[in-house]
């Protein structure tokens, strides 16, 4: 993490090392872990990782419908 990084508590972002796919496995664990996985959104256009993140309870937004959300346009 940068060190001058700030989270504002409604929306956590995560960093993962290790490798290819070490971050859809670290969200994937964190997802699982939440005690109300219901209440996690993930964010990705990874098709394989917005289905493993569903199997455990969480909603996915594509990038594209994400940044529209926030009042963006799509590209």
């Amino acid at each position: 993490r940068p060190p001058d990084w700030h989270e504002d508590g409604l929306v956590e972002t995560t960093f993962a090392s290790g490798g290819r796919d070490a971050a859809d496995h670290a969200l994937a664990a964190r997802v699982a872990a939440d005690p109300h996985p219901e209440a996690v959104h993930v964010v990705t256009n990874d098709r394989e990782l917005s289905s493993r993140v569903r199997e455990l309870g969480a909603s996915v937004s594509s990038t594209g419908e994400f940044r529209e959300l926030l009042g963006g346009s799509k590209r």
